[in-house]
Order: C-alpha cells, then structure tokens, then sequence
C-alpha cells in the first residue's frame, strides 16, 4: 500500500506543528538566611531578617510572561533544553530584606491621669522591605528572520521569537541595538544609519548574524537583565486612650509607601524599542504613597 501526502510522518493528520510539553527541569539553590529578634526590649519589639541566595535553573515557569520571570518559556535549541538554558532564574532575588519594628512610647506609663491621657500612650511602628530586582531575558519578535523555528513560535507562543538578541558590547548603551543587514554591513536598529558591532549593546539575531558567527543559536543566556528593585517603608503612629479599665480607643494614622518610591516592575523586554520603550518603565502604572486614617474600639 502506498501512502502520500502532508500528513504522513506526524502523529496527528493535518498537525504540522507539534508542541510536547514535558518535566525537564532542574533547580539549584543556595542561600544565606539571618534574622535578628527583639521582644519588648525598654518597649521595643522588632525583627531584622536578611537573604543571600542565588537560585540557578533551566526554565522558572511553565508558560511565557513576556516580562519578568520566565520571559520565553521555550529554548532557543529545541535539541539542548539543558545546558543551553542554564542561567538566573526567574525567582532568584540575591538580596533580600525585612524590618519589622514596634515602639511603645513610655510617656506616662501606668498613670491614670489628664497627661497620661493626652501624651501617653503612643506606639510607633514600621515595616521595611527589601529585594534586588526580578530577573528578565531581553527578546526579539519572531519576523527578524532568525534560525530558531519561525512556524513553531508564531503558532504556540505568539509574536515572540524564542532565539534571543545577541550580546554584543557590554559596555555599550544599554539600549542600543544593531543588526546585520548582510556582506558585512551593520546598522543601527533605531536610526538606520551604519554602526559597527562594538558600537552597540545588543544585535538582532537573524540569519545574517547566526553564520557570521558560526553558530545557529547565538543568543544571549536566560535572565541576564534585572528589574527594579522594591524597596518600601510603611509606617504607622497609634494613640491609645483608655476610655474605662476595659474599654480602649485606637487612633491610627498609616502610611503606606512613606518614601512615596514609585515601583515599576520590569521594563520592556523587546529590543525591537530600542529608541523609546527597550529597558524603559514608562509606560508602565507605579505604586504613590497612600495615607490612611482609621479608629478603633477595643474591648
């Protein structure tokens, strides 16, 4: 019997583009945890905790964010998902703090009277956060005409490309970006105009790029950039007033993000932005300071 056709060869008929989806991935972990505690030491009670880790893996989430994290989700060698994606991972913060502290003021302790119930009984607290940024993985969109598989990541991951931009100048501008253009020429992605590669930051990869080099996938490592770092003060003021030996009127006054430090996130990963919007935040919604006003009865 002879068979023909395009569906000969493929597990399913009329399914050319195949994604299998299986558990390959490792993770490697080391760290360092400290945490110093406090319990009403002259009124105060407080915690200090500090993290040094590095976290290294091969993929850090099943699916694509297109930001932080777990940028591309996919290898760029389909036939190397191993080594070839060692890097950062998408969950790795090196540093990371916390300060947690509250404050009895001790005006007036214990004393019944007019003052102590005009000047006593304040209590101060603050939280204090910490960490050094996500990581994420600079990309390029899939029509740059690289060698990684252009039918497969249109079809299962969209307009991302899952071969990433080449590292070319680390001391460049961050945000500059050329490409080859073929026989040797170079130009600037943003402008146009002709450059060099160690005038930039960042190439294109695309085929032009991939044999000059001698290597089909000559993309930079997973989560090489990080994002903004957190970095966050809530405080608070509390008046408490005893109202009767069982009965105590709460006021509190919070403030939430005090430093008003705006936090953006990660920027934009395409490099395709290199003029306005590559490794920028602004079009992203930051966090402003809020302040809260609240009473409480307790009982």
């Amino acid at each position: 019997m002879f068979f023909s056709g395009a569906d000969i060869g493929h597990l399913h008929c009329g399914a050319t583009n195949v994604r299998s989806r299986t558990n390959t991935s490792f993770s490697i972990y080391n760290g360092l945890q400290t945490s110093l505690r406090t319990a009403n030491y002259h009124g105060l009670t407080g915690s200090l905790s500090y993290t040094w880790s590095r976290t290294i893996d091969n993929a850090s989430e099943i699916f694509s964010t297109s930001g932080g994290g777990t940028t591309n989700a996919f290898a760029q060698n389909p036939l190397d998902t191993n080594n070839g994606e060692r890097g950062l991972s998408g969950n790795s913060y090196p540093n990371v703090t916390a300060i947690g502290l509250t404050y009895k003021l001790p005006l007036y302790e214990g004393q019944h009277n007019l003052k102590a119930q005009l000047f006593g009984g304040y209590q101060l607290n603050t939280i204090y956060t910490f960490n050094s940024g996500q990581a994420y993985t600079p990309a390029q969109y899939y029509n740059e005409g690289s060698l990684c598989d252009e039918s497969f990541g249109p079809t299962f991951i969209g307009s991302i490309d899952t071969c990433r931009p080449i590292l070319s100048n680390k001391n460049a501008p961050l945000n500059t970006v050329g490409v080859n253009v073929g026989n040797g020429v170079y130009q600037n992605y943003a402008t146009g105009a002709v450059t060099t590669r160690d005038s930039v930051h960042w190439l294109i990869n695309n085929k032009a790029e991939a044999v000059a080099m001698g290597n089909p996938f000559p993309g930079v490592s997973r989560n090489t950039l990080v994002g903004q770092s957190t970095n966050n003060v809530d405080l608070s003021v509390y008046k408490n007033t005893h109202l009767t030996e069982r009965v105590n009127f709460q006021l509190q006054v919070t403030a939430f993000n005090a430093l008003n430090r705006a936090y953006y996130g990660t920027p934009d990963v395409f490099v395709e932005g290199a003029a306005s919007t590559f490794a920028n935040y602004s079009g992203n919604a930051g966090t402003q300071r809020n302040v809260q006003f609240s009473g409480k009865i307790l009982f």
